[in-house]
């Protein structure tokens, strides 16, 4: 049993659980950079299914293959693999489902605008 930053016993299982929450939020931020190439998308997401499966783990992967299938740059996003914004093919809302163990990622369009809406 070790002792935790906040000076209560923390289990050798808690510990862990923590390393890997930690590994998770490092190989998110290496392939999830503000500038991203398909290349570092594909090696964190490599390394995220090498992981044990946990809820972060899960969002991780889901927002990996969303990056991966959106190729284009938009915003402060750029891949630099597709350093274009490309509004016919992903002027879309990305969408992320888990069913049967797996994630499916597809775009759904963006509903025009009425002339009464707010801004």
């Amino acid at each position: 049993e070790e002792i935790s930053d906040a000076g209560e016993p923390q289990a050798a299982e808690d510990k862990s659980v923590d390393i890997m929450q930690e590994d998770i939020g490092s190989i998110l931020l290496s392939g999830l950079g503000i500038l991203r190439s398909g290349d570092a998308i594909r090696k964190a997401l490599d390394e995220l299914e090498a992981l044990s499966e946990t809820p972060r783990n899960l969002l991780g992967r889901a927002i990996l293959k969303s990056a991966l299938a959106r190729e284009e740059s938009r915003g402060a996003h750029t891949r630099t693999d597709f350093p274009e914004r490309d509004d016919v093919n992903f002027q879309k809302t990305t969408v992320a489902a888990y069913r049967d163990g797996e994630i499916h990622i597809s775009f759904r369009d963006i509903p025009k605008r009425r002339s009464g809406d707010a801004d």
